[in-house]
């Protein structure tokens, strides 16, 4: 018990320097391979400036991750979940960014097997979390009322997959400037720490909002290890970017981060503590069907909404910030949402 706080250290410690050191490694080796990001041609005109930038960053930070949670977290079947689902949504990024590189266009997997392959994966690890966690992760806690919504099994596979593929989805949208998705990712996943480390201590103050399991104590260790991992990554990707995350990076840590809200039975705060993965999904919903049903007419400038901010002539830089500002503040209502204030 009194070593959990020293590992949570060590894994923040280990997975930012592994990240911090291995990166620029992985760079110039992606420089010598000519991996590079392939830029949409239909998006904002500076984006057209960065067409020699590397991409797969993503690929560190899973590595970064998996060194950290392997040397200092304990292995059960909370562990085995996680690191199936960071290489797994990892790998069909992967796949995606490397098709994309292979033809230079701006698509890689058809969207009919990469949505096929998202769900597979999602309902596997769905299934796994049921059979093989205790059986009081059978119901998720709704924010702000204090009240637990029993859901079952068909009710973990429904509210999970909507959360797995919607979650890595959406942080794959929101990846679009330079540093703009590290900084909500580190946020979410404070926020589940501070919950997966209240409740594996042996007492849980009365008025906070959440389940206690000993175990969490390992989900915990796997969070701080995605804090570690991408503030050594946003080292590199922020305005100028050196390096991009790829679909690699966001769909690994989207599908990670909502795995680990089931885990918790938080997955409904989701929808707070990713509140700018969620604005951005709604306005390409938005965007797509406004389109259709007016026959051509546009609601923002361009979707997804950062770039309804850059062609209104804000800078790149200013757009992240500003987002950023948003992610510490869905962390307040998130912690708000739970009773911790």
């Amino acid at each position: 018990m009194f070593l959990f706080p020293y590992r949570s250290v060590l894994c923040l410690i280990c997975a930012f320097v592994s990240s911090l050191c291995l990166m620029p490694l992985w760079i110039r080796y992606l420089k010598n391979k000519h991996y590079h990001q392939i830029i949409r041609d239909n998006g904002p005109r500076t984006h057209l400036e960065k067409p020699h930038t590397p991409t797969t960053g993503g690929l560190m930070i899973i590595l970064c991750i998996s060194l950290s949670v392997l040397l200092f977290a304990p292995l059960n079947a909370y562990l085995i979940l996680l690191l199936i689902a960071l290489w797994g949504f990892g790998l069909i990024g992967l796949v995606d960014d490397t098709l994309k590189i292979k033809k230079q266009h701006s698509t890689g997997l058809y969207a009919k097997s990469k949505y096929i392959l998202l769900s597979l994966l999602s309902l596997l690890l769905l299934v796994g979390l049921y059979y093989l966690l205790p059986h009081s992760h059978h119901f998720q806690f709704i924010p702000f009322l204090h009240q637990a919504l029993p859901i079952g099994f068909i009710g973990t596979l429904i509210f999970g997959y909507f959360a797995l593929v919607g979650t890595s989805n959406a942080v794959n949208l929101t990846d679009g400037l330079d540093g703009l998705v590290s900084m909500p990712i580190i946020m979410s996943a404070m926020v589940f720490f501070i919950i997966a480390s209240a409740g594996g201590a042996a007492t849980i103050p009365a008025h906070w909002h959440m389940m206690q399991q000993s175990q969490f104590h390992t989900v915990a260790l796997f969070l701080i290890s995605i804090v570690g991992a991408t503030l050594g990554f946003l080292c590199y990707n922020c305005y100028p970017a050196k390096i991009f995350m790829g679909d690699v990076g966001s769909l690994a840590l989207g599908g990670v981060l909502a795995l680990s809200a089931m885990m918790l039975s938080h997955v409904f705060l989701l929808l707070i503590v990713g509140g700018v993965f969620v604005l951005e999904t709604l306005s390409v919903i938005l965007q797509v069907g406004y389109f259709k049903i007016s026959k051509g007419k546009r609601i923002f400038k361009m979707a997804p909404l950062h770039h309804h901010f850059e062609l209104l002539g804000w800078s790149e830089t200013k757009v992240t910030h500003t987002f950023w500002i948003l992610s510490l503040v869905f962390l307040i209502l998130s912690l708000l949402a739970i009773g911790v204030w």
